[in-house]
């Protein structure tokens, strides 16, 4: 009896001891910070099979989409994460973006920002537009938001436009920064100087 009780405590300390498991989303962030974008995909197909509505893990893979340059698949991916989400909360969502406590949901803007690149890397200029511009109403890290729609714009024709957000995004940034160094070569090749502060 004594010997069976201690095998017990013994298996019990010995469950109890062992690290907790990884959640698969967690583990998914941790293969795309490290480049394993792929990898963090086969995770995140898992991951959605089990638990459809899990739009974190739909944005997710749809940037490690738009990491391995498939654009279609990213738009996919982003644009059933926004159905998923329209249908969670309807005209709400707007409402609510800044307001949800939901490990399994991203903010609306988020969610914007990474379609309006997917978009503009597949050429949808205007939902490229409309996204990145709704970013920017919203305050949703500018610097970013305005770098990508300068591009937007630039890819559009539209250079004027293209000026003055790529402007932005360097009165926004630090000198040494990656998206102000890459805004001023679009500023140069337009001829235009470095704004002064």
């Amino acid at each position: 009896m004594v010997k069976k009780l201690t095998t017990a405590l013994f298996a019990f300390l010995f469950a109890s001891c062992s690290p907790p498991p990884v959640d698969p989303f967690d583990r998914a962030i941790e293969l795309e910070m490290q480049g394993l974008y792929a990898e963090a995909i086969a995770v995140l197909d898992t991951l959605i099979a089990a638990d459809s509505t899990h739009i974190a893990a739909w944005v997710s893979r749809g940037n490690n989409k738009i990491q391995l340059r498939d654009y279609p698949g990213a738009l996919d991916d982003l644009k059933a994460a926004a159905r998923i989400r329209s249908q969670k909360y309807g005209f709400m969502q707007v409402e609510l973006m800044g307001r949800l406590n939901d490990p399994k949901d991203v903010p609306l803007d988020e969610l914007y920002f990474s379609r309006g690149v997917a978009y503009f890397y597949a050429d949808s200029i205007n939902q490229a537009y409309s996204d990145l511009s709704f970013c920017i109403k919203h305050n949703y890290s500018m610097q970013e938001s305005l770098y990508w729609r300068g591009c937007t714009y630039w890819k559009a024709g539209m250079k004027t436009e293209a000026y003055f957000d790529f402007v932005n995004v360097i009165r926004l940034s630090a000198e040494d920064d990656e998206y102000a160094i890459s805004a001023q070569k679009y500023l140069d090749l337009l001829g235009a100087n470095k704004p002064k502060e």
